[in-house]
């Protein structure tokens, strides 16, 4: 019966799933068949001390959100600040006991700047992934068109990927920090180690292996027809979603699609392999698909099990793959 405000990504864990909020500035978690706040915006004029749950009125909207479950931390960021936050859970069990600390651009100042955490700008930023094995939080900059790092042992920031941060498409085939990118806003990893980028502005999705970024999904044209190989050439609309799943292979939201690329028999997505529609074709006479039209955070929750956000609706659809016989 609960209606999400304007979900934007996904992070599952194993006792919980959360959702960032967007514009409603919370970030919410998804327990035992309830939905529960667990930080961001109240209404109220000061905040409860640090305490994750009771920021104030001002607190901005929400954009990703990624979590370390051995260390029971939560980092999400505070898109319209342009700052990013660290969540610990004091208590697991007790999501009004977590306390919140600004991780990096203490200051909220929108720009372009790498080194300290403390001190590094960002403008906009939205998607994150962790890269827990690393200890490596990435950053989808979006207002900077870039990729940022944050090292989270050494607490500094880089950038891997648009060191100009200029708006534009070019790089394919080579150096990805001299490639450009336009306001993308999710990223993930693939077992095998390849960095997948959602170019929202581009239509694209971007690979990175290597050191080589590449288009791997889209034509640059805001549309998600059709299937088949290679998927390089068919276009995707406004991508906000990615997520692997053990095999290597990538799903990504679109609008009003969601789709797979699976791996090849080498265990990649390249581009050149097929795009497979697995939810939203025509003639969306059927719920939920008859009523999802902005297909946004997305996540691969369990073997069998994937589950996506759409911001229009509210909704959080759940996936659930049928045995090959």
């Amino acid at each position: 019966t609960a209606r999400l405000a304007d979900p934007q990504a996904i992070a599952p864990g194993a006792s919980f799933t959360l959702v960032a909020g967007g514009t409603s500035g919370t970030l919410e978690a998804l327990r035992a068949g309830h939905v529960t706040a667990v930080a961001g915006r109240y209404p109220q004029s000061a905040a409860t001390g640090a305490l994750a749950r009771y920021r104030t009125e001002t607190f901005g909207s929400v954009g990703g959100v990624a979590i370390d479950e051995a260390a029971h931390v939560i980092y999400l960021t505070e898109t319209s600040a342009n700052r990013l936050h660290v969540i610990t859970e004091v208590d697991p069990a007790d999501p009004a006991t977590w306390t919140i600390a600004t991780l990096a651009n203490l200051a909220g100042t929108a720009g372009f700047a790498d080194g300290a955490a403390d001190t590094a700008r960002f403008r906009g930023p939205t998607g994150l992934y962790l890269d827990t094995a690393a200890n490596v939080l990435y950053i989808a900059d979006t207002g900077n068109h870039a990729i940022r790092a944050l090292d989270l042992g050494a607490h500094t920031v880089s950038t891997i990927v648009n060191t100009t941060h200029a708006l534009g498409f070019a790089g394919d085939g080579g150096d990805a920090s001299t490639a450009l990118l336009f306001e993308p806003t999710a990223l993930t990893r693939c077992p095998n180690g390849d960095l997948f980028i959602a170019d929202t502005g581009n239509n694209r999705i971007r690979r990175v292996a290597g050191g080589t970024i590449s288009t791997v999904l889209g034509d640059g044209v805001a549309a998600s027809s059709g299937e088949g190989a290679p998927a390089r050439t068919f276009p995707v609309d406004a991508p906000r979603g990615l997520s692997c799943d053990a095999a290597n292979g990538l799903f990504v939201t679109s609008s009003t699609f969601f789709r797979l690329l699976p791996a090849s028999d080498l265990g990649v997505v390249d581009g050149s392999g097929v795009v497979q529609t697995i939810y939203g074709a025509p003639p969306h006479t059927g719920f939920p698909s008859s009523v999802t039209s902005c297909l946004t955070g997305l996540a691969v929750t369990g073997p069998a099990q994937l589950q996506v956000a759409d911001a229009c609706t509210g909704l959080l659809v759940q996936l659930d793959r049928s045995p090959v016989p």
